[in-house]
């Protein structure tokens, strides 16, 4: 099992954005872990909430390419 969207979005500088491209990866080869990356939205984590918002809008540019 891979690890979670979750996991991989949290901790590190508040600057940062961590392992977003490295999740933003696997959901454009793999789109059914879509859901598990918008869930991210509404986590108490306030780092996971926004390095899902940029996940997830770095997702849908690379659908319009």
């Amino acid at each position: 099992m891979s690890e979670p969207f979750a996991e991989m979005l949290t901790g590190g500088h508040p600057n940062s954005l961590g392992r977003t491209e490295e999740v933003v990866g696997i959901v454009v080869d793999d789109r059914t872990r879509l859901d598990e990356l918008f869930a991210c939205l509404e986590s108490p984590d306030e780092l996971v909430r926004m390095r899902a918002g940029d996940g997830l809008e770095k997702v849908c540019r690379q659908q319009e390419e």
